[in-house]
C-alpha cells in the first residue's frame, strides 16, 4: 500500500515535537471539537475524507494568572485507496503541581454508507504523569499507564454523528511509589456527538451541534495516599453557530456536567473561527460557575488548522 507523504512527514514531525499542549479541567468541551473531532473520536481520522493537521491550546485563568495550561495537537489522512485512514493525537496539560504528556496513534477504517461514510477507528497510546518537573525522570511519585479509544462515525457533506469511549481499560506501565500522596483525575468517557449543516439563506448556513457524555472518574494512583472516591459524571453540551459566507463559524455554546455527589458545573461561551480556504483560525472564551453561584476560573481557547485540498482541487472551507 502506497503511503500518504504529506501524512507521513507531519507524523514525523509530531513524533519529535517534544511536549506540545493538552486539554484542562474539563476536558471534553465541545468548542475543541467542533472543527476537528479526532482527539474525541479516532474514527474521525477516516470520516474528515483529507488529510488534515489541527492545534489548540486552551488555558483557565482567574485574577492570579494561569490555573492550567493546555493543547492538542492531531494530524490525519486517508490512504491512497482510500479505504483506511491514519492520524495520531499528541498533547501536554499542565497544573500547578503536576503536568501530562500523551501520544496516541490511531487507524480507521472507511466504508460507503449512503450518501456518507461510515468510519470505525481505534487508537492505543501512552500517557506519562510527572509531579516533580523533571520530564522523564526518576521521581518516585512518576508514572505512566497505556489508554486507548475506539468510535464510530457517520458524515456525509451535511450530517456527521459519532459515537466513542476511551480510557475503558487501565494498565500500569510504571509506578514506583504506591504511597505517594499525588493524584490525578482519570476520566473514561463515552461520548456521542451529532450535527449539521443547514442553508437558510444565500450566505447563512446553520450548524447546530451536542455532545451527550457519561463519564467514570477515578483517580490514579490507585495505592495514593487519600484518593478521592471515584465517581461518576454526566455532561451535556449544545453549540448553536451560524456560517456566514462560508468564511465566519460564529457559536455560543451552553453546557452543564452533573457529578454523582450533587455537584453541577455550568458553563456558557462564544466561539469565532475564520475560514481562508485550506486553513482556519479560531477563538473561544467559556465561563465555568457551579451550582452554588460560584464563579470558576474563565477558559480561553486558541485554535489553527490546516486541510491539505486534493491535487487540482482547491480548498473549501471546514466545517466539521
Amino acid at each position: 500500500m502506497k503511503k500518504n507523504p504529506i501524512l507521513l512527514s507531519l507524523l514525523l514531525a509530531m513524533s519529535s515535537a517534544g511536549a506540545t499542549l493538552k486539554a484542562q479541567f474539563n476536558r471534553q468541551t465541545i468548542v475543541q471539537y467542533q472543527v476537528d473531532a479526532l482527539a474525541l473520536n479516532p474514527a474521525y481520522a477516516g470520516a474528515s475524507g483529507a488529510t488534515s493537521f489541527e492545534a489548540f491550546y486552551f488555558g483557565n485563568f482567574d485574577q492570579l494568572g494561569t490555573l492550567s495550561r493546555s493543547a492538542v495537537v492531531s494530524v490525519h489522512g486517508p490512504s491512497y485507496n482510500g479505504r483506511k485512514a491514519f492520524g495520531g493525537v499528541l498533547e501536554f496539560f499542565k497544573t500547578g503541581f503536576s503536568s501530562e504528556m500523551a501520544v496516541q496513534p490511531v487507524v480507521a477504517f472507511l466504508r460507503p454508507a449512503g450518501n456518507g461514510t461510515l468510519s470505525f477507528g481505534g487508537g492505543i497510546g501512552f500517557r506519562y504523569f510527572d509531579f516533580d518537573d523533571d520530564g522523564f525522570g526518576g521521581a518516585p511519585a512518576n508514572f505512566a499507564v497505556v489508554e486507548e479509544s475506539a468510535g464510530i462515525m457517520f458524515r456525509n457533506d451535511r450530517l456527521f454523528a459519532g459515537l466513542s469511549a476511551a480510557n475503558f481499560y487501565e494498565v500500569t506501565l510504571r509506578n514506583k511509589d504506591l504511597g505517594s500522596s499525588g493524584v490525578v483525575p482519570r476520566d473514561a468517557p463515552v461520548s456521542l456527538t451529532a450535527g449539521g449543516l443547514w442553508q437558510v439563506h444565500e450566505d447563512l448556513i446553520l450548524k447546530p451541534a451536542f455532545l451527550l457524555q457519561t463519564v467514570k472518574r477515578r483517580f490514579i494512583p490507585d495505592g495514593a495516599v487519600a484518593a478521592p472516591v471515584d465517581t461518576r459524571y454526566t455532561n451535556i453540551e449544545a453549540l448553536p453557530s451560524v456560517i456566514v459566507q462560508e468564511t465566519y463559524l460564529i457559536g455560543l455554546l451552553f453546557g452543564s456536567s452533573k457529578f454523582s455527589d450533587g455537584t453541577r458545573l455550568n458553563r456558557i461561551g462564544l466561539t469565532i473561527t475564520l475560514n481562508f480556504d485550506n486553513f482556519h483560525l479560531g477563538y473561544a472564551l467559556v465561563r465555568n460557575s457551579n451550582n452554588q453561584n460560584l464563579e470558576l476560573p474563565t477558559s480561553h481557547m486558541i485554535s489553527a488548522g490546516y486541510t491539505f485540498a486534493a491535487p487540482g482541487t482547491s480548498g473549501t472551507p471546514k466545517f466539521f
